[in-house]
Protein backbone atom coordinates (compact mmCIF):
# COMPACT_ATOMS: atom_id res chain seq x y z
CA UNK A 1 0.00 0.00 0.00
CA UNK A 2 1.29 3.45 -0.90
CA UNK A 3 2.58 5.48 2.05
CA UNK A 4 0.52 8.50 3.03
CA UNK A 5 1.65 12.02 2.32
CA UNK A 6 0.18 14.73 4.54
CA UNK A 7 0.62 18.37 5.52
CA UNK A 8 0.44 19.33 9.20
CA UNK A 9 -0.36 23.00 9.63
CA UNK A 10 0.46 24.02 13.17
CA UNK A 11 2.92 21.14 13.37
CA UNK A 12 5.54 23.21 15.20
CA UNK A 13 3.36 23.72 18.29
CA UNK A 14 2.83 21.66 21.42
CA UNK A 15 0.36 19.12 20.04
CA UNK A 16 1.89 19.30 16.58
CA UNK A 17 5.30 18.23 17.84
CA UNK A 18 3.85 15.08 19.37
CA UNK A 19 1.70 14.35 16.32
CA UNK A 20 4.45 14.66 13.72
CA UNK A 21 6.66 12.41 15.85
CA UNK A 22 3.87 9.81 15.86
CA UNK A 23 3.40 10.12 12.09
CA UNK A 24 7.15 9.69 11.58
CA UNK A 25 7.05 6.48 13.62
CA UNK A 26 4.34 5.19 11.31
CA UNK A 27 6.24 6.10 8.15
CA UNK A 28 3.89 8.85 7.03
CA UNK A 29 5.48 11.43 4.75
CA UNK A 30 4.84 14.77 6.43
CA UNK A 31 5.34 18.38 5.38
CA UNK A 32 5.34 20.96 8.18
CA UNK A 33 5.22 24.65 7.24
CA UNK A 34 6.90 27.01 9.70
CA UNK A 35 7.20 30.77 9.97
CA UNK A 36 10.78 30.60 11.22
CA UNK A 37 13.25 27.79 10.61
CA UNK A 38 15.24 28.29 13.83
CA UNK A 39 12.18 27.86 16.04
CA UNK A 40 11.29 24.53 14.44
CA UNK A 41 14.62 23.04 13.34
CA UNK A 42 14.41 20.37 16.05
CA UNK A 43 11.78 18.63 13.91
CA UNK A 44 14.28 18.07 11.09
CA UNK A 45 15.74 15.06 12.93
CA UNK A 46 12.48 13.15 12.36
CA UNK A 47 12.38 10.73 9.42
CA UNK A 48 9.88 11.24 6.58
CA UNK A 49 9.45 14.91 7.56
CA UNK A 50 10.13 18.01 5.48
CA UNK A 51 10.19 21.37 7.21
CA UNK A 52 9.36 24.29 4.93
CA UNK A 53 9.56 27.97 5.79
CA UNK A 54 6.27 29.22 4.37
CA UNK A 55 3.50 31.75 4.90
CA UNK A 56 0.27 29.76 5.12
CA UNK A 57 -1.74 32.97 4.80
CA UNK A 58 -0.55 33.40 1.22
CA UNK A 59 -2.94 31.58 -1.11
CA UNK A 60 -0.34 30.64 -3.70
CA UNK A 61 1.99 29.24 -1.03
CA UNK A 62 -0.85 27.31 0.59
CA UNK A 63 -1.85 25.74 -2.74
CA UNK A 64 1.75 24.74 -3.42
CA UNK A 65 2.01 23.03 -0.01
CA UNK A 66 -1.26 21.14 -0.45
CA UNK A 67 -0.88 19.98 -4.04
CA UNK A 68 -0.71 16.19 -4.35
CA UNK A 69 -1.31 15.42 -0.66
CA UNK A 70 -3.56 12.74 0.75
CA UNK A 71 -4.73 14.83 3.69
CA UNK A 72 -4.25 18.11 5.51
CA UNK A 73 -4.19 18.34 9.30
CA UNK A 74 -4.84 21.76 10.83
CA UNK A 75 -3.88 22.24 14.50
CA UNK A 76 -3.71 26.05 14.49
CA UNK A 77 -5.30 27.77 17.46
CA UNK A 78 -4.90 30.88 19.61
CA UNK A 79 -6.23 31.81 23.04
CA UNK A 80 -5.86 35.56 22.56
CA UNK A 81 -7.28 36.82 19.29
CA UNK A 82 -8.22 40.37 20.19
CA UNK A 83 -11.66 41.76 20.96
CA UNK A 84 -14.76 42.06 18.84
CA UNK A 85 -18.21 40.63 18.21
CA UNK A 86 -18.73 37.75 18.02
CA UNK A 87 -14.92 37.44 18.37
CA UNK A 88 -11.72 39.34 17.67
CA UNK A 89 -9.85 39.59 14.36
CA UNK A 90 -7.14 37.13 15.40
CA UNK A 91 -9.74 34.46 16.13
CA UNK A 92 -11.45 35.16 12.81
CA UNK A 93 -8.22 34.94 10.82
CA UNK A 94 -6.88 31.73 12.39
CA UNK A 95 -9.97 29.82 13.56
CA UNK A 96 -12.39 30.65 10.73
CA UNK A 97 -10.76 32.09 7.64
CA UNK A 98 -7.73 29.79 7.63
CA UNK A 99 -9.74 26.51 7.69
CA UNK A 100 -12.07 27.89 5.02
CA UNK A 101 -9.10 28.70 2.78
CA UNK A 102 -7.54 25.29 3.43
CA UNK A 103 -10.76 23.46 2.56
CA UNK A 104 -11.26 25.55 -0.57
CA UNK A 105 -7.71 24.78 -1.71
CA UNK A 106 -8.18 21.08 -0.93
CA UNK A 107 -11.37 20.98 -3.02
CA UNK A 108 -9.74 22.71 -5.99
CA UNK A 109 -6.59 20.54 -5.84
CA UNK A 110 -8.34 17.22 -5.24
CA UNK A 111 -7.04 16.66 -1.70
CA UNK A 112 -9.73 14.33 -0.32
CA UNK A 113 -9.38 14.77 3.45
CA UNK A 114 -9.13 17.52 6.04
CA UNK A 115 -8.55 16.84 9.76
CA UNK A 116 -9.48 19.81 11.91
CA UNK A 117 -8.65 20.65 15.53
CA UNK A 118 -11.60 22.29 17.25
CA UNK A 119 -12.28 22.38 20.99
CA UNK A 120 -14.64 20.90 23.55
CA UNK A 121 -17.38 23.42 24.20
CA UNK A 122 -17.22 25.02 20.75
CA UNK A 123 -20.59 26.71 20.25
CA UNK A 124 -21.97 29.74 18.39
CA UNK A 125 -23.48 30.80 21.73
CA UNK A 126 -20.38 29.99 23.78
CA UNK A 127 -19.37 32.21 26.66
CA UNK A 128 -15.96 33.04 25.17
CA UNK A 129 -14.78 34.39 21.83
CA UNK A 130 -12.56 31.29 21.62
CA UNK A 131 -15.58 28.95 21.78
CA UNK A 132 -17.62 30.98 19.30
CA UNK A 133 -14.80 31.21 16.78
CA UNK A 134 -14.08 27.49 17.09
CA UNK A 135 -17.75 26.79 16.30
CA UNK A 136 -17.55 28.87 13.13
CA UNK A 137 -14.28 27.09 12.33
CA UNK A 138 -16.16 23.79 12.33
CA UNK A 139 -18.61 25.20 9.78
CA UNK A 140 -15.66 26.33 7.67
CA UNK A 141 -14.14 22.84 7.94
CA UNK A 142 -17.28 21.40 6.32
CA UNK A 143 -17.84 24.19 3.85
CA UNK A 144 -17.17 22.07 0.76
CA UNK A 145 -18.70 18.58 0.35
CA UNK A 146 -15.86 17.53 -1.94
CA UNK A 147 -13.56 17.39 1.09
CA UNK A 148 -14.25 14.89 3.90
CA UNK A 149 -13.70 16.73 7.18
CA UNK A 150 -12.85 14.98 10.44
CA UNK A 151 -13.32 17.28 13.43
CA UNK A 152 -11.71 16.73 16.81
CA UNK A 153 -12.97 18.42 19.99
CA UNK A 154 -10.54 17.75 22.84
CA UNK A 155 -10.75 19.02 26.38
CA UNK A 156 -7.67 20.76 27.86
CA UNK A 157 -4.61 18.91 26.53
CA UNK A 158 -1.70 18.28 28.89
CA UNK A 159 1.67 16.60 28.62
CA UNK A 160 5.39 17.35 28.16
CA UNK A 161 5.83 20.85 26.76
CA UNK A 162 2.25 21.96 27.41
CA UNK A 163 1.06 25.43 28.36
CA UNK A 164 -1.11 24.11 31.19
CA UNK A 165 0.70 22.26 33.98
CA UNK A 166 4.09 23.72 33.06
CA UNK A 167 2.72 27.26 33.45
CA UNK A 168 1.47 26.50 36.96
CA UNK A 169 4.72 24.78 37.85
CA UNK A 170 6.66 27.87 36.73
CA UNK A 171 4.42 30.24 38.69
CA UNK A 172 4.60 28.13 41.81
CA UNK A 173 8.39 28.25 41.82
CA UNK A 174 8.17 31.97 42.51
CA UNK A 175 4.83 32.65 44.19
CA UNK A 176 3.97 31.64 47.79
CA UNK A 177 0.24 31.69 46.93
CA UNK A 178 -1.37 31.10 43.56
CA UNK A 179 -4.92 32.57 43.44
CA UNK A 180 -7.30 30.47 41.34
CA UNK A 181 -10.40 31.76 39.59
CA UNK A 182 -13.38 29.39 39.13
CA UNK A 183 -12.09 27.18 41.93
CA UNK A 184 -15.32 25.14 41.98
CA UNK A 185 -14.92 24.03 38.37
CA UNK A 186 -14.11 20.46 37.44
CA UNK A 187 -12.04 19.54 34.38
CA UNK A 188 -11.19 16.38 32.44
CA UNK A 189 -7.87 17.02 30.67
CA UNK A 190 -6.73 14.63 27.94
CA UNK A 191 -3.15 13.45 27.48
CA UNK A 192 -1.33 14.79 24.43
CA UNK A 193 -0.09 11.37 23.28
CA UNK A 194 -3.69 10.15 23.18
CA UNK A 195 -4.61 13.14 21.01
CA UNK A 196 -1.68 12.45 18.68
CA UNK A 197 -2.60 8.77 18.45
CA UNK A 198 -6.23 9.59 17.60
CA UNK A 199 -5.21 12.00 14.83
CA UNK A 200 -2.78 9.45 13.38
CA UNK A 201 -5.42 6.69 13.52
CA UNK A 202 -8.06 8.86 11.87
CA UNK A 203 -5.60 9.91 9.19
CA UNK A 204 -4.91 6.27 8.31
CA UNK A 205 -8.54 5.16 8.49
CA UNK A 206 -10.75 6.52 5.73
CA UNK A 207 -13.83 5.16 7.52
CA UNK A 208 -13.36 7.99 10.04
CA UNK A 209 -13.31 10.63 7.33
CA UNK A 210 -16.55 12.46 8.15
CA UNK A 211 -16.66 12.05 11.93
CA UNK A 212 -16.77 14.68 14.66
CA UNK A 213 -15.57 13.42 18.02
CA UNK A 214 -15.24 14.95 21.49
CA UNK A 215 -12.54 13.83 23.90
CA UNK A 216 -11.99 14.21 27.62
CA UNK A 217 -9.99 12.45 30.30
CA UNK A 218 -11.44 9.49 32.18
CA UNK A 219 -11.94 11.37 35.44
CA UNK A 220 -13.60 14.65 36.34
CA UNK A 221 -11.16 16.37 38.69
CA UNK A 222 -11.50 19.60 40.70
CA UNK A 223 -9.62 22.44 39.05
CA UNK A 224 -7.54 23.23 42.19
CA UNK A 225 -6.36 19.61 42.36
CA UNK A 226 -4.77 19.85 38.92
CA UNK A 227 -3.18 23.17 39.76
CA UNK A 228 -1.81 21.77 43.01
CA UNK A 229 -0.10 18.85 41.30
CA UNK A 230 2.95 20.88 40.18
CA UNK A 231 3.16 22.31 43.71
CA UNK A 232 3.99 18.82 44.99
CA UNK A 233 7.15 18.75 42.87
CA UNK A 234 10.44 19.35 44.71
CA UNK A 235 11.13 22.67 42.97
CA UNK A 236 7.88 24.28 44.14
CA UNK A 237 6.33 25.04 47.51
CA UNK A 238 3.33 27.21 46.71
CA UNK A 239 -0.22 26.81 47.94
CA UNK A 240 -3.15 27.07 45.52
CA UNK A 241 -5.83 29.29 47.01
CA UNK A 242 -9.39 29.56 45.65
CA UNK A 243 -10.52 33.03 44.55
CA UNK A 244 -13.87 34.74 44.86
CA UNK A 245 -15.20 37.83 43.18
CA UNK A 246 -15.11 41.19 44.89
CA UNK A 247 -15.60 44.83 44.01
CA UNK A 248 -12.18 44.90 42.36
CA UNK A 249 -12.38 41.58 40.52
CA UNK A 250 -10.84 38.27 41.59
CA UNK A 251 -9.18 38.14 45.00
CA UNK A 252 -8.00 35.36 47.36
CA UNK A 253 -10.91 33.61 49.02
CA UNK A 254 -9.05 32.70 52.20
CA UNK A 255 -6.96 35.54 53.58
CA UNK A 256 -5.91 33.57 56.67
CA UNK A 257 -4.56 30.79 54.41
CA UNK A 258 -2.63 33.37 52.40
CA UNK A 259 -1.16 34.96 55.53
CA UNK A 260 -0.14 31.57 56.90
CA UNK A 261 1.43 30.57 53.62
CA UNK A 262 3.39 33.82 53.36
CA UNK A 263 4.69 33.26 56.88
CA UNK A 264 5.66 29.68 56.10
CA UNK A 265 7.33 30.67 52.83
CA UNK A 266 9.45 33.26 54.62
CA UNK A 267 11.23 30.50 56.57
CA UNK A 268 11.72 28.26 53.54
CA UNK A 269 14.88 28.29 51.46
CA UNK A 270 14.24 29.30 47.86
CA UNK A 271 14.47 26.48 45.29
Amino acid sequence: MRAQNVVVIGGTGFIGGHLVARLAEEGVGTVVPARHYEAAKGLTTLPYLDLEVADIHDDATLRRLLAGRDAVINLVGVLNGGHGEPYGPGFRRLHVELPRRIVQACAELGVPRYLHMSALGASPTGASMYQRSKADGELAARSDPRVAATIFRPSIVFGPGDHFLTVFARLQRHLPVLPLACAQARIQPVYVEDVAAAFALACANRARAALRSSWAGRRSTPWPSWCSWPAAMPATNATCCPCRTGPHGWRPGCSSCCRATRSSRATTSPP
